[in-house]
């Protein structure tokens, strides 16, 4: 049994550090999900029916629906994201992150994406924090909790990216991407007419409007990515801790070639260039199209 569990550890330790992003993102909200059941388990021996430890966990991490506000909670904008109430709330959110998620970081840059998600949820979060401070919406006093408003970004995004992009609903009716989008949409105005969803109706919406506005501006030159990066970079160089959003892989010879080659390339479209080379860190260089290599190789003789 212990050689079973090490073995597990060391696949999912592995398969953490040679995922890429989104792997790694599934890996994290699975394992905070596992640290909540032992959490539960751990409430249940201890405290019985007071539940002291899983309310302690709400309070502290879960975006509350109070209409009071303090300023240590502006973490809760982001530690929300995190925890899900259930196992079917876990497991639909990541299937939706694991098909969004591809779809986009195919042929969108890290740089771009990461902040897309991440910011989806935070605006989300401080519009739900905002409408609770109006009694007239009575939204339900429950905590919300879950990545649906980041992956409703995910969603937004895709939408306006690749709106022609054709999904099979129930593996029959094909269905262009941009009227799913259209349909949650009114599906979440829906929502906000009712005391019951009006919170989940909120934080849904504006997650999906969020992705579609970050689309529109930065295919308009503005681009919202880059004052979250440079703060990013700012932070990271006040501590010795490094975030690495690009897998550990090993790279050929051939790929660090290619990198050390564009790395001297005077910039012709400097986003094009990132995203193929963390298309390459992902999913190695043959997985680069015909089209992306040749891009590459025009670029390292200028």
């Amino acid at each position: 049994m212990q050689a079973q569990l090490t073995f597990a550890a060391k696949a999912l330790k592995n398969r953490f550090l040679n995922g890429d992003f989104i792997s790694r993102l599934i890996l994290i909200y699975c394992g905070v999900y596992f640290a909540q059941l032992l959490i539960q388990v751990l409430d249940l021996i201890l405290f019985k029916d007071s539940h002291y430890l899983r309310n302690t966990l709400e309070r502290i991490f879960y975006l509350s629906s109070s209409s009071t506000f303090t300023f240590w909670e502006f973490y809760s904008f982001i530690s929300y994201q995190f925890f899900h109430d259930g196992i079917l709330h876990l497991l639909m959110n990541m299937l939706l992150l694991f098909f969004f998620g591809k779809i986009i970081f195919k042929n969108y840059s890290i740089k771009k994406l990461v902040p897309l998600y991440f910011l989806g949820g935070i605006f989300a979060a401080i519009l739900y924090r905002i409408a609770c401070q109006f009694a007239f919406l009575n939204i339900a006093p429950s905590p919300i909790v879950g990545a649906s408003a980041c992956l409703m970004t995910l969603i937004g995004a895709s939408g306006i990216l690749y709106p022609d992009y054709k999904l099979k609903l129930f593996f029959v009716l094909e269905v262009s991407l941009k009227w799913i989008v259209l349909s949650l949409v009114l599906l979440q105005l829906v929502y906000l007419g009712k005391i019951e969803t009006l919170g989940s109706g909120i934080i849904h919406l504006s997650g999906l409007l969020f992705g579609i506005f970050y689309v529109l501006l930065d295919k308009n030159g503005y681009p919202i990515y880059k004052p979250f990066n440079q703060a990013v970079d700012y932070l990271m160089s006040r501590t010795k801790f490094r975030l690495n959003f690009v897998p550990t892989k090993k790279k050929d010879n051939k790929t660090a070639a290619t990198k050390s080659e564009v790395k001297e390339v005077i910039e012709i479209d400097q986003d094009k260039i990132d995203a193929i080379l963390d298309k390459i860190s992902a999913y190695g260089y043959e997985s680069l199209t015909k089209v992306e290599k040749d891009y590459l190789f025009r670029a390292s003789k200028n």
